[in-house]
């Protein structure tokens, strides 16, 4: 990988992929706690946006 030139959507996916990980946490537990159905759903669907935006920063960090 070259020093000089930094894959900037990788920076901003993996960014993303860890800031949706950390609110589905909190709407799922959220969710859990006050028996919400809809918050749960939302929060495991922010955890699977997490999870993908992730792995896709990690792909475009390692191919720029």
């Amino acid at each position: 990988m070259n020093s000089e030139h930094v894959g900037y959507g990788g920076v901003i996916a993996r960014f993303t992929g860890k800031a949706f990980v950390a609110l589905g946490f909190v709407l799922g537990i959220y969710g859990l706690t006050e028996g919400n159905d809809t918050l749960m759903r939302a929060g495991l669907g922010l955890l699977a946006a997490g999870v993908l935006a992730s792995a896709y920063g990690m792909y475009r960090s390692s191919n720029p």
